[in-house]
């Protein structure tokens, strides 16, 4: 009996240290921590709930886990993280139009990371988007994300400067006619890079109307077109990307002057 309860004791005695290890970052006063398991971790159950108690500057942790709700990005300077090892899940549950986004043209919301999410499922009959910054946001990085199941885009950002979309795999994006892996329109110095885009209806990538985008180092396959620039498309620059297997064409120039 007495060597059960001195097993009993190491056991807790682990499991505690364990669980003390796991929240160190939880400690700190810049970090929010989101489970959607109540557990040593959990100071908040929903990104939503975290984003609304953060300030500019935090970063919110996020657990493993499914979290069926759409972020919308309200603040600046924020950071959204998959806790080291972890890919917590955005479920749109084939309702919800956008995974993170912010929508509002007066909206001035910079210096916003998405990095390590699952986006996935969102709505079916509407245009639907994994990430989406509608005008004058600036420094939008989303990275190491794996974005999928969207009727419209995988990613898109509509104005603003110096935004970076990198090592996100992004698929099955489709059903709109409109459909396209990341798209960005009347950006500056933007870098798209290192992602997997494949099963998309349309384009993998689309540029139109920025000024100094680089793209480089991206597997693109199974589109209808890779790489398609439009409307008046400047300083562009695209460099060792892995292009193949596209119905109709790896690069497409339209309205653009090459001169």
């Amino acid at each position: 009996m007495r060597r059960i309860w001195i097993i009993v004791l190491i056991v807790f005695f682990v499991f505690m240290r364990y669980a003390d290890a796991v929240c160190e970052e939880c400690a700190q006063t810049d970090v929010l921590c989101v489970d959607d398991d109540p557990g040593p971790c959990q100071e908040y159950s929903s990104i939503t709930s975290a984003l609304s108690a953060a300030s500019q500057g935090d970063t919110i942790l996020v657990k493993d886990g499914t979290y069926k709700e759409s972020i919308f990005v309200s603040k600046s300077g924020i950071t959204f993280q998959a806790y080291p090892g972890d890919m917590p899940v955005v479920d749109g549950e084939w309702t919800r139009v956008y995974g993170f986004y912010n929508d509002v043209e007066s909206d001035d919301v910079d210096d916003i990371t998405i990095d390590g999410f699952e986006i996935r499922n969102m709505a079916r009959d509407q245009n639907s988007m994994g990430v989406y910054a509608y005008y004058n946001k600036d420094r939008w990085t989303i990275k190491n994300c794996k974005i999928h199941h969207m009727r419209s885009k995988g990613v898109y950002i509509f104005r603003g400067d110096g935004h970076i979309i990198s090592g996100n795999e992004i698929y099955m994006i489709g059903n709109a006619g409109e459909a396209m892996g990341i798209k960005i329109g009347k950006t500056t110095n933007s870098i798209i890079e290192n992602n997997q885009i494949y099963l998309v209806r349309k384009n993998g990538i689309r540029d139109i109307g920025s000024t100094g985008t680089i793209i480089r180092n991206n597997i693109i396959y199974k589109t209808s077109v890779a790489i398609s620039y439009n409307q008046d498309t400047t300083g562009a620059l695209a460099i060792n990307n892995y292009i193949y297997d596209n119905t109709r064409t790896g690069f497409f120039i339209k309205h653009v002057d090459c001169g």
